[in-house]
């Protein structure tokens, strides 16, 4: 059978509701949809068709390096990092997670045909692979993603969270109106201390714990042991406290950001999908950190940051050695990332989000990823590691003009689109739609 659309969830269920309602406006609009799920919840659609892994599993056996070959996989074992870390898989939990996801792949495209797979970001490996047998098919792959602006959110064609529509609008052409929304918007931001807590608020996380364990022990619905994931979740939070009396304290972090001369750079989540699956090659940030703080010129300070919602994700002997070097200061997760960013020359990232937050407050960006932000100005991409004391030196010594600060700022806002990300309301259903339709139609232009 031939379907327009071919729709993926995880095991959430917010992101089940969310499938639910876009195959549902889909099929109102005339668009033959399908929903493929590796979970056994029940998915809240009328007449969208519905897959589950469970029942497309069939092969005993599978050639991963076929699979590889045939759909232009580079590593199939790298995909599926993100789930590994995240579930606290083992490793033959890890193969049999790709196994399973690549047999009920294969059924589900030798007897169907799509248009288009239209997929909420994320890492899981069902969904990377889905991307690869939907372009390997003739077919296209569409990303919901993340927006900087609140309620707002992106869509995009690329793996690595690129934008396909994204140009840069110059300052002459912004129109008046646009120049004052955009002046007053970096002022706020720059008065309001935002956090971006995206799914991680403690109500959120409790939710989320809770839910684990319902799917976990009781209706098995989820990859990993609930055992393991709370001894792993309590080592963290050990190490979260370790960590943060190993780390400078908060009123020592905000009086060496306020008096010296140094380099931000803010550590991402481990089992982040920007960085498992964007940027591989820092996953290690570790040693990241380390060859930065080989490379700065004199007089310079590397400020190396844990992630506030996840200090326990690093070692504790690495950051006690780590803030034992006379270059390096250890900030404390807790210290707003705004504080840390108004004292920096300059600001190293790989994909988060304090690359644009860096930018609004007027400092130079270092991108060593494939952040969404990487091309605006004020950022230098970097794609040779070996360039990089040549670029954070030229960084720290040119800051963006406030034309490139506003150029920067009103073209990413015309670039996404409007929608509370987290709802399945037919508000935020239709705006999420109506988004990947203009997207569809202007790449057949």
């Amino acid at each position: 059978m031939d379907f327009d659309f071919l729709l993926t969830t995880a095991w959430n269920r917010t992101d089940i509701q969310l499938a639910g309602a876009w195959a549902d406006e889909l099929e109102r609009r005339g668009y033959r949809t399908a929903v493929f799920t590796p979970s056994e919840k029940e998915i809240p659609t009328e007449n969208a068709e519905v897959f589950r892994l469970s029942s497309l599993v069939s092969r005993e056996s599978i050639d991963l390096r076929s699979i590889e070959q045939r759909y232009d996989i580079p590593s199939i074992s790298q995909l599926s990092v993100t789930e590994r870390e995240y579930f606290t898989l083992t490793e033959a939990e890890t193969r049999r997670r790709i196994r399973r996801s690549v047999d009920a792949l294969e059924t589900l495209f030798e007897n169907h045909e799509f248009d288009y797979c239209l997929q909420e970001r994320g890492g899981e490996i069902h969904r990377l692979l889905a991307q690869y047998y939907t372009e390997h098919y003739g077919g296209t792959t569409i990303w919901r993603g993340f927006g900087f602006f609140d309620d707002s959110f992106s869509v995009s064609t690329h793996l690595r969270e690129l934008w396909d529509t994204y140009d840069i609008i110059e300052y002459d052409e912004i129109p008046d109106e646009g120049k004052e929304w955009t002046r007053e918007y970096i002022e706020e931001f720059r008065n309001r201390r935002k956090h971006f807590t995206y799914g991680s608020t403690a109500n959120n996380r409790i939710v989320a714990l809770l839910d684990t364990i319902r799917d976990q022990v009781i209706n098995r619905d989820q990859p990993g042991q609930v055992h393991r994931v709370g001894l792993n979740a309590a080592k963290r939070k050990l190490k979260g406290k370790l960590n943060k009396r190993i780390c400078t304290s908060v009123s020592r972090s905000e009086t060496f950001c306020e008096e010296e001369r140094y380099v931000f750079f803010p550590l991402q989540y481990r089992a982040e999908s920007r960085l498992t699956v964007y940027a591989p090659e820092h996953y290690d940030q570790c040693w990241s950190a380390e060859y930065l703080a080989r490379i700065l010129p004199e007089g310079v300070t590397l400020c190396v940051k844990p992630h506030p919602h996840h200090p326990g994700e690093e070692s504790p002997r690495w950051l006690y050695d780590l803030n034992q070097r006379s270059n390096v200061e250890v900030l404390h997760p807790d210290l707003h990332s705004h504080d840390a960013i108004r004292g920096a020359e300059a600001v190293v990232t790989i994909n988060n989000t304090a690359g644009v937050e860096a930018l609004i407050f007027g400092k130079s960006v270092v991108n060593m990823g494939r952040a969404f932000y990487s091309h605006i100005p004020g950022v230098r991409r970097v794609t040779d590691l070996g360039s990089l004391p040549e670029v954070i030196a030229e960084a720290i010594d040119d800051e963006p003009t406030e034309t490139d600060i506003v150029e920067s700022v009103y073209s990413l806002r015309q670039t996404l689109h409007d929608a509370d990300r987290a709802k399945a309301e037919q508000k935020e259903t239709r705006a999420t739609i109506d988004a990947v339709l203009d997207l569809i139609e202007q790449r057949a232009d």
